[in-house]
């Protein structure tokens, strides 16, 4: 609470307490996203599985999967995903690899899928 003068609040005191918040970390909530049976920690990129096994995402599986999610139900197009992935250095193969390093990470949940839609793109289905 700040001192209160005659003629309101004391002005350095004032500064001094903007500055002290102003200092303070912030607090980081943790957004998890909830797909079927498994959860994405999205700050620490961790994949929690429904036996509680956690799994490190790599940074490349994690912006797929965000993208997929982010579409969930839509077909994310392999043009888009390499654009916004990989940027100008386009690995088709790359992507080939990550889709399928996340479809063997959902395997404890056969309501979760990645459909290919050949010379397309993906989509993720829950």
């Amino acid at each position: 609470m700040l001192p209160k003068t005659k003629k309101g609040y004391d002005i350095t005191e004032l500064i001094f307490q903007i500055r002290k918040l102003l200092q303070q970390p912030e607090k980081q909530t943790v957004a998890m996203w909830t797909i079927d049976t498994y959860q994405v920690d999205t700050t620490k990129h961790l994949l929690i599985c429904p036996d509680k096994k956690i799994e490190k995402l790599s940074p490349k599986e994690f912006l797929v999967l965000q993208k997929l999610y982010s579409n969930k139900k839509q077909v994310v197009t392999r043009k888009q995903l390499l654009e916004e992935i990989w940027g100008n250095d386009l690995s088709e193969e790359s992507l080939n690899n990550i889709i399928s390093q996340l479809r063997k990470k959902f395997t404890q949940d056969k309501c979760i899928s990645i459909q290919t839609y050949p010379c397309i793109g993906y989509q993720l289905d829950f």
